[in-house]
């Protein structure tokens, strides 16, 4: 007959990983979101459908930075 053994209980909140925080306000997490797509929407290597879908992304934010201004 083989031992058993048991193991002890895992404590999930000993092992988690702490949970990133971003400091920037929500305002300021668009604008730098923007920024970056609007770098991106200069490059000239980009493919039209590669345009269009930043621009779509662009507008996205546009409409996320005017419902916080709301």
């Amino acid at each position: 007959m083989a031992a058993r053994t048991t193991a002890a209980p895992i404590d999930l909140e000993e092992d988690a990983m702490p949970v990133p925080t971003d400091p920037r306000s929500p305002r300021q997490r668009i604008a730098d979101q923007l920024a970056a797509a609007n770098r991106q929407l200069i490059q000239q290597t980009l493919s039209r459908p590669q345009r269009r879908a930043i621009a779509d992304r662009i507008h996205d934010l546009n409409e996320q930075a005017r419902r916080l201004d709301a």
